[in-house]
């Protein structure tokens, strides 16, 4: 509707019929601000449809109309509301006040139909499309906040869940009989698919081990979890038979593929590293299955890079996974990593991969927390602002000799 307030009689006539003629909506005609004030305040109370254009005279003997449009603005439901002020003389002083209380529009008296008519279906086609967008923008920033709340949610569940990995790695850095070890974990994303573990086993040898399942985030972080449930001395775990006896590497490697064959659309593996020191005898049996090849640094400064093993697990069925052993002197120093330590630089093609002689070259006689800070920030230094572009790990072991006191990391 559309509210005209004049104090002339004959003015607010002529307005009722020419916005009449003008098929624009309903129009109420008000004189006086005795008589606007307490008719808006009936719409709002009855909730009956208030004004959609106001009109209002310049002045009249009780009435001000540009203070009119001031206040009427200060109501809420009002702030947007259209208003055109018909004056009856130009003053640049007068149409500066209107404007700054609001006024959307003017025309000078005497009025003319065709202006009139389209002055007011101009005003309230703009009306229409400001009420649009500030209902959709309303929209979008409740949509906003939604998301948000949703997004907020997902960061702490997020936050948690790395929490609760990162509780399952080995305290560090620490002493078992026989090594002394320490480790870093840098997922690429809030998860990762990385996951390392070093425990005593009943037969007095110690396990190690680093597992790497393809891709990261969520769905890698979750399948790492899983498996490391099953490297485990607990019940249901893999390391041991049924009896309690020390299963071999290679066993439990090959029943983790044959439980782990993750075929479909989405192919699912991982590689890993599993191996067990015998500090007694001075030797490591393990089985490396598509992980890269463990380093190390013996006692007389020598470097070496044991091979590489079979495939991945989990990639193929009946992989014949085999244990290999060495004989290591006390003092070596070896490096479990994953390969988004080595294959650094890989997010920009214009760099060369960091490479295992790189990481090689790395190792020190540093302490073993020391000795890692280095390496990681080596790496984190070689991959520039790209970053890893995948998780990392690493668990660096010295092997002490059978009967010396286990030394502080």
């Amino acid at each position: 509707s559309i509210w005209v307030v004049d104090p002339d009689p004959d003015s607010g006539a002529i307005l009722q019929a020419l916005l009449a003629d003008g098929d624009l909506g309903q129009v109420r005609t008000l004189r006086s601000a005795a008589e606007y004030w307490p008719a808006l305040g009936a719409a709002e109370r009855t909730q009956e449809q208030l004004p959609q254009l106001l009109l209002l005279a310049e002045r009249g003997p009780d009435f001000d109309g540009v203070a009119v449009c001031r206040d009427t603005r200060l109501r809420p439901k009002l702030s947007d509301l259209p208003v055109i002020l018909l004056t009856s003389r130009s003053d640049h002083a007068l149409l500066d006040r209107a404007y700054e209380a609001g006024v959307n529009d003017h025309f000078d008296k005497p009025i003319m139909r065709e202006e009139l008519q389209l002055r007011v279906r101009s005003t309230l086609r703009l009306a229409e499309e400001t009420r649009i967008r500030k209902q959709r923008e309303a929209e979008l920033s409740e949509t906003a906040a939604r998301l948000k709340a949703s997004l907020d949610r997902v960061a702490a569940d997020l936050a948690a869940a790395a929490r609760l990995q990162r509780s399952l790695l080995p305290p560090a850095p620490a002493c078992l009989h026989g090594l002394c070890y320490d480790w870093r974990f840098l997922p690429s994303e809030a998860l990762g698919g990385d996951l390392l573990g070093a425990l005593p086993l009943p037969d007095g040898r110690i396990a190690l081990y680093l597992l790497d399942v393809s891709g990261h985030g969520v769905q890698a972080a979750l399948f790492s979890v899983a498996l490391h449930r099953l490297l485990t001395t607990a019940a249901g775990g893999l390391l041991l038979d049924t009896e309690g006896g020390v299963r071999d590497p290679a066993a439990v490697v090959r029943q983790l593929n044959a439980q782990f064959q993750m075929g479909g659309e989405e192919l699912i593996y991982f590689t890993l590293v599993l191996g067990y020191w015998h500090p007694e005898a001075s030797t490591l049996r393990y089985v490396q299955a598509g992980h890269p090849g463990m380093l190390l640094l013996l006692p007389d400064g020598q470097r070496r890079i044991l091979p590489e093993g079979a495939l991945p697990v989990g990639m193929l069925p009946g992989v014949r996974y085999q244990s290999s052993e060495v004989t290591l002197p006390a003092g070596t120093r070896l490096l479990l990593y994953s390969d988004g330590v080595t294959e650094a630089g890989a997010a920009c093609e214009s760099m060369a991969l960091y490479g295992t002689e790189r990481l090689l070259a790395q190792l020190s006689r540093a302490p073993l927390g020391d000795c890692l800070d280095a390496i990681v920030a080596d790496v984190t230094n070689w991959a520039g602002p790209a970053g890893l572009g995948d998780d990392a790990s690493l668990l660096l072991i010295d092997l002490l000799p059978p009967t010396a006191p286990e030394p502080p990391p």
